[in-house]
């Protein structure tokens, strides 16, 4: 081959190139999308098919295709199919099963997103998604046989208690997953943080302990949205998913040991205490682990609740065990307390809805209205150590010694109630999800 042809090949070469890149540089247009089914909101119950059936064209090539059912946030919430391809028309016929029961009724939507690897476009379907009722199972009671021993019963809505499983161990906190059907149950001192499978009540997995003694390995076990956040003695606060996958850690602040712990919108806020003295401080952190502010507080917690974007309820006693209701700035990094308390001290709490709470001081149970900033009796001389609402029934349920008792919300009527063998340690609420 003379000089000649082999530039007039590489002259054609680049002159092919260039046109490729200008036609791809060019091309402005998206692919067009269609969507035959389901048709608009079609409504769904659990356990259907989704069957989504369509046309994507493009006046190159149609280079990969989504399909994806997104909530109202455009979220995806069930297993998507991707399909990468190469071709000017593509015809989808799939289907998506809707398996997953913790997906609340509403609207929800089928979304193809189709690329030409220069443009995309989302086509959106609304559909309803009917899902699984919230069913109330029954109330958990953690009850103290001996210091080293804890039987666990479940209390049904006719008040029938049933045995559930023994935790051996010193036990200082527990919280539940209703998602996943787990509860989690923490020792102090020379114990284990062991999450329970509510379903077989067996151990699904284990934390386990230092051998920290005389200190405790755990301070506290709280739950938010599908993350068990555990805060150990030794300055350390982390957070794992359900299969005890990690999904974030903190290091406190040096000196000062993790209790109390609460999500507040992209924040994790910590109360930690001076391992050598009586300080308390209230750290704020991002959910990365990273600290944002740390500074005093005088209120020793016993717990935490949003109430609004920028304020948050602290509930707790002071160094002289007195109650405490105190609101924090997390802008400001400040303090406020909205209502002064009963002179005795905060046994529990719990929250009803945004505006109302129920505050267990000394032997009485107040009332507190966010909207008109007052605190009503609604019951004296009970007593109540621990305090949880069950919305469903529109009760609410106090455990005092070994007695259950529940109460109609806001009357504070008798209910009924439940006598169980040993002290109840704490009190937890299971529904079906």
């Amino acid at each position: 081959m003379n000089l000649r042809n082999n530039l007039f090949l590489i002259s054609l070469t680049i002159i092919i190139i260039v046109i490729s890149s200008c036609k791809k540089d060019g091309d402005t247009l998206p692919p067009v999308v269609t969507i035959d089914n389901p048709y608009e909101y079609k409504t769904y119950n659990m356990y259907d098919t989704i069957y989504i059936s369509g046309n994507v064209k493009d006046d190159n090539f149609v280079q990969s295709v989504k399909i994806s059912i997104v909530n109202s946030n455009f979220e995806p919430v069930l297993n998507d199919e991707f399909h990468s391809i190469y071709t000017k028309t593509y015809n989808f016929n799939t289907s998506i099963a809707i398996n997953d029961i913790h997906l609340n009724s509403g609207l929800y939507y089928v979304l193809v997103t189709a690329s030409d690897g220069t443009n995309s476009k989302n086509l959106y379907r609304a559909i309803t998604i009917n899902g699984i009722p919230l069913v109330f199972k029954k109330v958990i009671a953690i009850t103290n046989v001996n210091s080293n021993s804890y039987n666990v019963y479940g209390i049904n809505d006719t008040l029938q208690s049933t045995f559930m499983f023994n935790y051996t161990g010193d036990y200082i906190s527990s919280a539940i997953n209703n998602n996943y059907q787990q509860i989690y149950i923490c020792g102090s001192v020379n114990s284990d943080m062991n999450a329970y499978d509510l379903g077989s009540n067996s151990i699904q997995w284990s934390l386990t302990h230092e051998n920290n003694a005389p200190f405790p390995s755990f301070n506290n076990v709280y739950f938010n949205n599908d993350v068990i956040y555990v805060s150990y003695y030794n300055n350390k606060i982390i957070g794992y998913n359900r299969l005890e996958g990690i999904n974030m850690t903190a290091h406190t602040t040096t000196g000062y040991t993790p209790g109390k712990t609460y999500i507040f919108n992209n924040y994790l806020l910590a109360q930690e205490k001076n391992t050598s003295g009586t300080e308390y401080l209230l750290s704020v952190y991002y959910t990365t682990g990273f600290l944002k502010v740390s500074n005093l507080i005088s209120v020793i917690i016993k717990g935490m609740e949003t109430k609004d974007d920028t304020h948050v309820y602290l509930f707790g006693n002071t160094a002289a065990n007195k109650a405490v209701m105190t609101i924090y700035d997390i802008d400001q990094n400040g303090y406020y307390p909205p209502h002064a308390m009963p002179d005795a001290s905060l046994n529990d709490y719990v929250k009803i809805d945004a505006n109302d709470y129920l505050l267990s001081i000394g032997s009485d149970v107040y009332w507190y209205q966010q909207s008109t900033n007052s605190l009503t009796t609604i019951l004296t001389n009970v007593n109540a150590k621990h305090i949880c609402y069950e919305s469903l029934s529109g009760n609410f349920v106090i455990a005092s010694g070994n007695q259950l008792s529940i109460y109609n919300y806001p009357s504070g009527i008798y209910v009924g109630g439940t006598t169980l063998p040993y002290t109840i340690n704490d009190i937890l609420l299971q529904y079906n999800r």
